[in-house]
């Protein structure tokens, strides 16, 4: 069939530009010794997520508890919800999640923390948690500083929790390659 006999709308890929797309990152992403962990925001798509690991990605980034409970029930074993939840509904589909799969989330609160905790512990699960800092965008975030540190080591003591380690977004780092350089 040809392009052009589509019915329309309709939504199209070409799966040889994506695979050079995601061939050419993963390989950029190598020769910095990075691990990628791509965000489904784009694609939104089960397809597109394997294709992403196929290519070496180590697991996926998404934005919403929704998102993660489509991803893991795919069989997706490593994903990272970018985006602070709050609400203990969502903690414990969250703590669902992790029962069965590697899950690692981003907050910002000690409140966020202990609600996620008393979900996990509830479930018997163990969820990765990352603090996330603003780095520059005032979208979300602690400030950088002693604040980090301590939700850090309360994260660390919390039941069914587990710090790994800082998060950031620099989507407010635009430019050159030398203006992203001297703003990161």
């Amino acid at each position: 069939m040809l392009a052009q006999e589509l019915s329309t709308p309709v939504l199209t890929v070409d799966l040889d530009a994506v695979g050079k797309n995601l061939e050419r990152l993963a390989g950029l992403c190598r020769q910095q010794g990075l691990s990628l962990r791509p965000h489904t925001k784009t694609h939104k798509t089960v397809e597109v997520a394997r294709f992403q690991l196929a290519q070496g990605a180590i697991g996926l980034t998404v934005a919403k508890v929704g998102e993660a409970e489509v991803m893991a029930g795919a069989g997706f074993d490593d994903i990272l919800v970018a985006y602070p939840i709050m609400g203990g509904e969502k903690h414990r589909r969250l703590a669902r999640i992790a029962c069965a799969r590697r899950l690692l989330v981003s907050l910002d609160s000690e409140a966020a923390a202990q609600e996620l905790s008393r979900a996990a512990a509830a479930q018997g699960a163990k969820i990765g948690v990352l603090v996330e800092f603003d780095a520059g965008g005032r979208r979300c975030g602690l400030e950088p500083g002693p604040a980090i540190v301590t939700l850090a080591k309360a994260i660390d003591k919390l039941p069914g929790l587990k710090f790994r380690g800082l998060m950031g977004y620099s989507g407010n780092v635009w430019g050159t390659p030398e203006q992203r350089r001297a703003e990161a």
